[in-house]
């Protein structure tokens, strides 16, 4: 897989990787080589230039079109609806996602991100940690077959970090992928593998 921009300029070429559930694949890099946009490709909301990514679930190809019902995306500069209280968003995106809202697993969720306290507030209101704690809830609240986390510790203080650490080994342990975009020491100790770009 290669992307290009116009103008002749190249973000990546020839990457060929493979990535097993119960896995971490790290993606580290300097500001600017194309950790962000390697993950869009991934998730199948950018193109790439040259190549592909496939997925495959129980010995059965999943389709482009269909990829978006087995993962979850987490990134700071995804937005909210802060009209809403994080309790709102998340029946929202459940009903969105087509997917069952699980009260007992959302509220453990909020106590273990530590904004049990805030259910009741408005996003808006909301610190930028508090709205990437609610991004990281929002992104396992389906419990996906891969998780996306694009530089979890984004405006984390050191109990969020752990959050979201816990997060990423929770998904890995139940046979889940991880694929996270980090060049965080704590986070890239995670990973069994990690693609330098």
């Amino acid at each position: 897989m290669s992307k290009s921009f116009y103008g002749g300029r190249s973000l990546f070429r020839d990457l060929s990787f493979s990535i097993s559930g119960g896995s971490i694949l790290g993606i580290s890099g300097a500001n600017g080589s194309g950790k962000s946009t390697l993950m869009g490709i991934m998730a199948g909301f950018l193109s790439p230039s040259a190549g592909g990514v496939e997925f495959w679930v129980n010995e059965k190809k999943i389709s482009k079109d269909k990829l978006n019902n087995y993962y979850g995306f987490s990134a700071p500069y995804l937005g909210l609806y802060e009209e809403f209280n994080i309790e709102e968003h998340a029946k929202i995106y459940s009903s969105l996602g087509d997917f069952h809202f699980d009260e007992k697993y959302f509220n453990k969720l909020l106590k273990d991100s530590a904004i049990s306290s805030s259910r009741k507030k408005l996003l808006r209101h909301y610190s930028s940690g508090m709205k990437q704690r609610a991004k990281l809830i929002l992104s396992v609240l389906s419990m996906p077959k891969i998780l996306f986390m694009d530089e979890p510790s984004t405006n984390l203080d050191e109990a969020g970090k752990l959050f979201a650490i816990k997060l990423a080994q929770d998904q890995s342990q139940r046979g889940g992928i991880v694929v996270m975009a980090s060049n965080d020491e704590g986070e890239i100790q995670l990973c069994d593998e990690i693609i330098n770009i």
